[in-house]
């Protein structure tokens, strides 16, 4: 009996000792899902197999589903977060669609507005309008009779003075401002009159890091062919963003010994 009831004991300090080095079950992370549509705009026609790009602006990447035959996609989203969301197929691609998750209704871990991506030729074509996009081009000063292609070299140049432009493309006249190209980039989008045409860019970027990060946006929204300059005030410098860097990092070294 007294056999038994010490068995009995050990059991017991056994089971009560598994309790307390048991593994916690940790429930996965919640996750909210979105179904949208991606259709042409000319037309309202499906679009099977567009590249719906989904840009998480919270922790800073981005995924990439396939629509079905019959246009619809669904995307697994994180709560509480910033994104991004455009279709592209061929030569076709729709305007960002901007989706937190934390302030849109949801209901059953799904989205209640449907996602609606409408396809267009929304990137500016080359044409007799468009004559560059900027790759190479600089100018030397805020003046329409001055080149694009004569530019300083970077001698001399306080690395106060230095900030960054992204270039967006160099017309041969005048875009309305209504136009498909520039709507949107809203009021970013600055406009220079040069002897070889007409500048479109986008400023204050005191660093190369701010700039770069806004030119992935752009690539967001269709904008693919832009290119970062470096500027000393408002004056292109013969220096490209990875001399910038260097040379802004020698000249505060410098300073300090």
């Amino acid at each position: 009996m007294i056999r038994n009831i010490a068995i009995l004991l050990t059991l017991l300090a056994n089971v009560s000792l598994l309790a307390q080095h048991q593994v916690p079950i940790v429930n996965p992370v919640a996750t909210v899902e979105a179904r949208g549509l991606a259709i042409s705009k000319l037309t309202n026609e499906v679009i099977g197999g567009a590249v719906v790009t989904i840009v998480n602006h919270t922790h800073r990447y981005e995924t990439k589903v396939l629509a079905k035959d019959n246009g619809n996609f669904t995307l697994t989203l994180q709560p509480n977060n910033d994104y991004t969301i455009y279709a592209t197929s061929h030569e076709m691609a729709s305007l960002p669609y901007a989706l937190n998750t934390g302030t849109v209704k949801v209901s059953n871990d799904m989205v209640t507005k449907l996602i609606i991506l409408q396809l267009s030729n929304t990137t500016p074509k080359p044409s007799s309008n468009l004559l560059s996009i900027t790759k190479g081009y600089r100018y030397s000063h805020v003046d329409e009779h001055l080149s694009l292609n004569n530019t300083p070299p970077a001698t001399n140049v306080s690395y106060n003075s230095i900030n960054f432009r992204i270039h967006i493309g160099l017309y041969s006249r005048p875009l309305g401002k209504n136009s498909r190209f520039l709507a949107p980039l809203q009021n970013r989008v600055k406009q220079l009159s040069t002897s070889e045409g007409i500048l479109y860019y986008i400023d204050g970027f005191a660093d190369y890091k701010s700039a770069e990060t806004y030119q992935e946006e752009l690539q967001t929204q269709q904008y693919h062919n832009t290119e970062i300059v470096v500027y000393s005030n408002d004056i292109p410098i013969d220096m490209s963003p990875e001399q910038a860097i260097f040379y802004i990092k020698q000249k505060r070294y410098q300073e300090q010994n």
